[in-house]
C-alpha cells in the first residue's frame, strides 16, 4: 500500500457537492493539485443537522473524491474549523487516516473527516430537515 496520508484528503460530503462555504471551496481548489474518485470502508450516518456524516464500517463502501494537496499545512486549519464546528458543544467530526481504494485501481492512505462515536451526535434519519 502506498502512503500519502499527510497530503491527501478523502471527501464524501459537502466538499464535493458544492455545499461548502465559498471560502472553503476556493481554498480547496487552490491547494488541490489533482482529484480522483475512490471509496473507503465506511457508511453514512444521520446527524443532528442536514450535512452528511460517515463512520468506519468494514462491510460498507462510501464513494468520494481524493484530493491530492500541494500545501496541506496551509489548508488543514481551515478544513478543521469547517468540519469541526463545535456546534453542539463538542467536536462532532474527527480527522482520521483511512485507506482509500482508488477507482483506477490501487490503494492509498489519506485523511477523512468521520463522525466521532457518540450517541449524542446520531439521530434517526427521519427527524429534522435541511434548512
Amino acid at each position: 500500500m502506498r502512503g500519502i496520508a499527510r497530503d491527501a484528503l478523502f471527501a464524501y460530503g459537502t466538499l464535493i457537492t458544492g455545499r461548502a462555504p465559498e471560502i472553503v471551496r476556493r481554498a480547496l481548489a487552490r491547494h488541490a493539485v489533482r482529484a480522483e474518485p475512490g471509496w473507503i470502508a465506511a457508511r453514512p450516518v444521520p446527524t443532528r443537522a442536514w450535512y452528511p456524516a460517515a463512520m468506519p464500517d468494514p462491510t460498507s463502501r462510501l464513494c468520494g473524491i481524493v484530493f491530492f494537496l500541494a500545501r496541506p499545512k496551509a489548508l488543514w486549519p481551515l478544513l478543521d474549523r469547517y468540519e469541526d464546528a463545535h456546534r453542539f458543544g463538542f467536536p462532532e467530526f474527527v480527522r482520521r487516516r483511512v485507506t482509500v481504494h482508488l477507482a483506477r485501481g490501487g490503494v492509498m492512505r489519506a485523511w477523512a473527516y468521520l463522525v466521532r462515536h457518540s450517541g449524542k451526535c446520531v439521530r434517526s434519519a427521519s427527524s429534522g430537515s435541511r434548512p
